[in-house]
């Protein structure tokens, strides 16, 4: 994909409104980074991160001018796309105000309505999906009456100390901050490709993992106990790690069959990202909570959580909130962004759009040297970098660097030492715009190949 040459007039070019960014089909880049780019890198530390000057649908532009497809939507933050026309004439409309608004009762209904479970609900607000995951842990206590709960190794939940205590992502995220929130008892997620017992393939890893929660059941961890267990669909941070169906139904039957309160934590698996409004519809199962974020808001700060109300609790007011968890502003937005998700069909458009995206990453995991593993659930994605038993998170990080080079942002993520390539691009991309993300990843790939003067084949 030849990149437009903009070395010229990067800095001058008129800057585009967020309608014609829109427009894009495909990025505008000329020296990147640019000089003005180099200055805030030198001032944050940042490398391969375009600071945002302006946004629209998949495209940010620097504040040199270049334009970027976003191939991460803000950390799966904007899955309608960045400055959405509907969200925009919203908030031009909006009264900026605090205390008790319509908007946050037409949200919570609007919640009730469209998360699974087939009982009387009850909602609570939040700001990020930190504090959500804390008002998950909070309202499965409460709503139990019992202390402990399980999570699971390699989840990132938030920073938050309720948050952080059923985190296990890095050593990194809670080191210095102990002692932590006390109950929380972690078992291995299930990655069939590299096992958390062996490091090898295991097809059976989903009946070890289940065989160990039974034991620790019948052992150490009485169920009665057990108020919650902490689960994401898709395992994020960790590196898009994606579970057997059979493996969740089986979770979901142990928490049902012991009263534990399976939380859904779709902070990042929300909102139609893997190609259903929610990350647990595609394994038929119903939680007793579900946690929501990052793309509630359409871009606004917004999070919060829907739980089971029980009989016994239909009468009691669950005592948690914030100053600003309910603000108007954000509810209004949260309330359209569902609307605009309907309206567009973009639960359909991920699962769509997600299948063309995987097959091209799958075509690049078959013709790389290395990348040993491509998986994706709707517009939810991955390329894991290195082979199984040696991980390259330093090629990773390199292959981000060429992508942003050729005007596609994207990051390195991964748990265990692994480098695993982002792709979460928003619901709104369209085929020909799916075509340019993947041939600029083949590119990107390609180019490390050749510096790096690697040409045996992966396995």
């Amino acid at each position: 994909m030849a990149k437009e040459n903009l070395s010229r007039t990067v800095g001058r070019r008129r800057e585009m409104r967020p309608a014609e960014l829109w427009k894009l089909k495909q990025p505008k880049v000329g020296e990147v980074p640019g000089p003005r780019q180099s200055e805030i890198n030198a001032r944050t530390g940042m490398s391969s991160i375009p600071v945002i000057k302006n946004a629209g649908g998949l495209w940010i532009e620097d504040h040199d001018g270049n334009i970027f497809m976003d191939a991460v939507s803000g950390r799966c933050a904007v899955n309608i796309g960045h400055c959405h026309p509907r969200i925009m004439k919203l908030l031009g409309s909006m009264t900026v105000t605090h205390g008790v608004h319509e908007s946050r009762v037409a949200l919570s209904e609007r919640l009730k309505e469209i998360t699974p479970g087939n009982w009387e609900k009850t909602t609570s607000l939040a700001l990020s999906g930190s504090g959500a995951c804390d008002a998950a842990l909070k309202y499965s206590r409460w709503a139990t009456g019992r202390p402990r709960v399980i999570a699971f190794a390699g989840a990132y939940h938030g920073t938050t100390y309720g948050a952080m205590a059923v985190s296990s992502y890095k050593n990194s995220m809670i080191e210095g901050f102990g002692p932590h929130i006390p109950g929380v008892s972690h078992f291995p997620y299930p990655n069939r490709f590299r096992s958390p017992f062996t490091g090898e393939q295991d097809g059976d890893i989903s009946e070890k993992v289940i065989s160990l929660m039974k034991y620790a059941f019948d052992t150490y961890l009485p169920p009665e106990e057990v108020g919650a267990m902490f689960f994401e669909p898709v395992a994020g941070d960790a590196g898009w790690i994606f579970p057997d169906r059979g493996f969740v139904q089986a979770l979901a039957d142990l928490c049902h069959k012991h009263g534990i309160y399976f939380v859904s934590e779709e902070v990042q698996t929300g909102y139609g990202r893997t190609g259903e409004m929610w990350g647990i519809e595609n394994y038929d199962v119903t939680p007793e909570v579900i946690v929501l974020g990052k793309a509630m808001g359409g871009g606004l700060p917004m999070s919060g959580i829907v739980g089971k109300l029980e009989d016994d609790l239909v009468n009691r007011r669950f005592p948690h909130g914030h100053t600003f968890s309910g603000n108007p502003v954000s509810c209004k937005a949260s309330v359209e962004n569902i609307s605009i998700i309907e309206d567009e069909n973009l639960v359909s458009n991920s699962k769509t759009i997600g299948r063309k995206v995987l097959d091209g990453l799958e075509k690049i995991r078959d013709d790389s040297a290395i990348i040993c593993r491509a998986e994706g659930m709707g517009m939810l994605l991955t390329l894991e970098v290195g082979s199984r038993n040696n991980p390259r998170p330093d090629y990773a990080t390199k292959i981000v660097e060429e992508c942003y080079k050729r005007g596609v942002y994207t990051l390195n993520m991964g748990a265990w030492g692994t480098g695993c390539i982002r792709i979460a691009p928003p619901l709104v991309m369209t085929a020909e715009q799916a075509s340019v993300l993947v041939d600029t990843l083949a590119e990107s790939i390609s180019e490390v190949e050749k510096n790096e003067h690697l040409h045996t084949s992966n396995s």
